[in-house]
């Protein structure tokens, strides 16, 4: 799973495509690759309780006791359950960069 704009902190969404990068101040899509100084952003499709479904825009939360359904895009920055996924992907190190 490649990492977008908006899996950056920086990024500022102005609407459903495009939003404004706080590093450059430009205009950037939405499904863009980020640059280089990408400043990860948790979210729950990229933690390790988090587990796809039949259903592309939903998926389970293991973390809970009830296993509830969450949104893959849904932003973890305050869930404290979340853990990165230690394996595949080529983020692996902005996420690991980000909480050091």
């Amino acid at each position: 799973m490649e990492m977008r704009h908006s899996d950056c902190r920086r990024y500022v969404p102005v609407d459903a495509a495009k939003g404004i990068c706080r590093h450059t101040g430009g205009v950037v899509n939405l499904e863009d690759l980020p640059c280089r100084d990408l400043i990860f952003l948790p979210k729950c499709k990229y933690c390790a309780s988090y587990h796809s479904s039949e259903r592309e825009e939903l998926g389970i939360c293991s973390a809970e006791a009830d296993h509830p359904w969450t949104y893959p895009e849904l932003v973890a920055a305050t869930c404290s359950w979340f853990l990165p996924r230690e394996s595949g992907g080529q983020n692996e190190s902005a996420v690991k960069e980000s909480q050091s």
